[in-house]
């Protein structure tokens, strides 16, 4: 199982690890913190453009649609989302730091963490993370 934007808190963190030991009778095994420098987030999010219609997303560098705009699936207008202009993901980041902050440390301290290079697309990234799962 993949979480991600959960847990948020350390609370939050306890709460699921009481869960899946009540649910698996063994703890989480694999933490894997993905981190990115701050303007290639702000860079990679307010390039996401999402179809108002049938929710396909894009991204105006990495994954352009066909016709500027336009969705390639359904022709629908693609929008850039409110949450994704710079100013507020840069406070959005402001935010994960000083509330996630406490939630890196409680997992830092744990086996099975690692902390991953979140650059490159996200086929790099996943191969950073695969030999963790081997």
């Amino acid at each position: 199982v993949v979480f991600d934007g959960f847990p948020r808190t350390v609370v939050q963190a306890q709460g699921l690890d009481a869960l899946v030991v009540e649910r698996r009778g063994v703890g989480i095994t694999h933490i894997f913190h993905i981190v990115l420098d701050d303007e290639e987030i702000v860079t990679r999010l307010a390039g996401r453009r999402v179809c108002e219609d049938c929710g396909a997303i894009y991204h105006v560098q990495y994954q352009p649609p066909r016709v500027d705009g336009r969705c390639d699936r359904c022709g629908g207008v693609l929008r850039q989302r409110k949450d994704d202009q710079p100013e507020v993901i840069r406070h959005r980041l402001t935010v994960y730091r000083t509330e996630t902050a406490p939630l890196v440390a409680y997992y830092r301290s744990r086996p099975g963490y690692v902390e991953v290079d979140g650059s490159g697309d996200a086929a790099a990234v996943t191969n950073r993370i695969l030999p963790f799962l081997r």
